[in-house]
């Protein structure tokens, strides 16, 4: 009778960072998984809550003419793809009459965009809305808080684009290809959609350095929610499933703290 050994898959490289984190019922963080790499440990200074943030599996603008243009395979105008589903240094380039379409594995509640070096100094009020399978067209209307906005003018700043999550299947996912028939390059993956809209059109060359999403139930700033309690003085580790986009830390306590990362590649 022979014997039957499992080998655990060897590690090809690492990437290390360390990460503020916000104390609970501070501004909530998130931070997008870096590409390539399959599994992560992790350190907190002080106890703290980490969730795992569902992936962005589309950033799409589609032209009122129909033309629909992916943002992710898009050339950067500065840096480096380190991050997983984001963006890094890409032209927004949305007219009045385009949409933009963010679609996630999962339902999120709330997003973090970070604006890159050129930022929107134009007087434009960002507006939202949600895949369904009920309203015209697939989409109904979403009421946010836009954090990007400064003086009138949104994606004027690093912020958080904050809503209610919409309960049950008042947000569904929808594969695009059966709401805009007849047209070609729609993107075909099944994802739950949110669909943005500008008032005015931006400055020209804003562009953005990340999107991420939040976890559907963050607990509000308590100790309950999609996020696991991890004590200091401990090492954690875990493998990372394609669904996993970005970590979301924040503190027991009030005060802020670290978080000691490396990223692995298997």
């Amino acid at each position: 009778m022979s014997n039957t050994y499992v080998l655990d898959k060897p590690t090809q490289d690492v990437f290390g960072e360390r990460l503020t984190v916000p104390g609970s019922g501070g501004t909530k963080t998130v931070f997008n998984r870096r590409a390539g790499y399959n599994a992560i440990r992790f350190e907190v200074a002080a106890a703290a809550r980490v969730g795992f943030v569902p992936k962005i599996g589309g950033i799409w603008i589609r032209s009122a003419a129909g033309v629909w243009r992916n943002l992710l395979t898009q050339e950067m105008v500065t840096g480096t793809r380190l991050i997983d589903a984001g963006s890094a240094g890409l032209t927004l380039g949305l007219a009045t009459t385009a949409r933009l379409y963010i679609g996630f594995v999962r339902k999120v509640n709330d997003l973090f965009v970070d604006v890159g070096a050129t930022v929107n100094s134009v007087a434009s009020v960002l507006t939202a809305e949600n895949s369904d399978r009920v309203a015209p067209g697939g989409f109904t209307a979403l009421t946010i808080t836009d954090g990007t906005d400064a003086a009138g003018a949104t994606l004027a700043a690093d912020g958080n684009i904050t809503f209610t999550v919409p309960a049950g299947r008042a947000w569904e996912p929808r594969i695009l290809t059966d709401l805009f028939l007849g047209e070609s390059g729609v993107p075909g993956e099944n994802l739950f959609w949110l669909r943005f809209a500008i008032s005015v059109a931006l400055t020209a060359g804003t562009n953005l350095d990340q999107i991420a999403g939040f976890v559907e139930d963050d607990g509000a700033g308590t100790a309950t929610g999609q996020q696991g309690m991890f004590r200091t003085a401990a090492d954690h580790a875990f493998v990372l499933g394609d669904e996993v986009g970005a970590i979301q830390p924040i503190a027991n306590g009030g005060g802020a703290t670290t978080m000691d990362v490396t990223w692995l590649r298997h």
